[in-house]
Formats: C-alpha cells, structure tokens, sequence
C-alpha cells in the first residue's frame, strides 16, 4: 500500500477524542486526498476493467479464498453478505494476465479494509489490498467481477 499504509490505518485506531487519533484522521484524510488526485492523473492509462472496482469497495468483507492459476490467473473470492458498502453478496475477482501475486500474511479469513489501484508498466495495473491482519498486491492485466449466485453459478458484473 502506497497511501493507506497499515501504519496510518492503526495511527487512527485510539481513542477518537485524543489529540493524538485527531491527527491520524487529518492525516488519513490528506491520504484519501493524495490518492483521489494520484487516481484521475492516471484513470485514462488503466487497461482492462480495473477502472470498474474504483467505485466499489468491498471493505468488512472477508477472503473466502484464492487460487492462483498457472501463474497467470487468480481467483479471489469475497464474502459481502454483511458488507455494508454495497450491495451484500458472494464476490469472485478474476485477475487475468498476472504478472506478480504476494501476499502478507494470512489472507484467507481476513476482513477486507481498504485498496489502491495504480498503473503498471506495460499496459499492467497494480491492485493493492489492506486486510484486517494482512494484504496482497496483483500486478495484472485485467479483472473480471463475478456475482456468485444462490445456485453456485457466477454472473458477470464487470
């Protein structure tokens, strides 16, 4: 994460009337802030449909799992059932062409928190994903999101 870093995210974490927690949300704010003015400098050079993710968030939803294909291909699959940030549901993020795949920590079984998209070299996107414990980063060259539907059957969304 180059913005919202596990460091300022605990930073703001305290009790909400210190002066010290005061702080930490001025500075998450000029986090947001930098990253909205990094985002649309960029926003017309993504390739692929990350564009698409910029407006959803899947933050209080927890990696169901994963499943990085022939090194090219990952799969992550998102419980949102008790997202409150859209519509709840059952999530799956195909990332294709992948370039890169790290993960800290243990992300199966985290809550999702907060994520950056940035642009890569050679027509690549770097996805970048804070976790309640851990993160992981993508660096690929489209995704696709995929609505897991009552029946086991996936549905398009982007």
């Amino acid at each position: 994460m180059k913005y919202f870093t596990r460091q300022l995210y605990n930073s703001q974490q305290g009790d909400p009337s210190s002066e010290k927690t005061q702080k930490a949300y001025e500075q998450w704010k000029k986090a947001v802030d930098a990253y909205d003015v990094y985002y649309k400098s960029v926003e017309l050079f993504l390739p692929g449909h990350i564009k698409s993710l910029k407006n959803l968030s899947f933050h209080d939803a927890e990696i169901k799992g994963f499943n990085y294909l022939n090194k090219s291909k990952l799969i992550v699959g998102v419980d949102g059932v008790d997202c409150p940030w859209r519509a709840p549901g059952q999530f799956l993020l195909k990332f294709e062409g992948v370039k890169l795949f790290e993960a800290q920590g243990t992300i199966v079984g985290d809550g999702w928190l907060y994520e950056e998209i940035h642009l890569g070299e050679n027509g690549y996107f770097e996805y970048h994903v804070l976790l309640d414990e851990s993160e992981f980063q993508v660096v690929a060259k489209d995704v696709i999101l995929e609505e897991v539907q009552d029946s086991g059957e996936s549905k398009r969304l982007i």
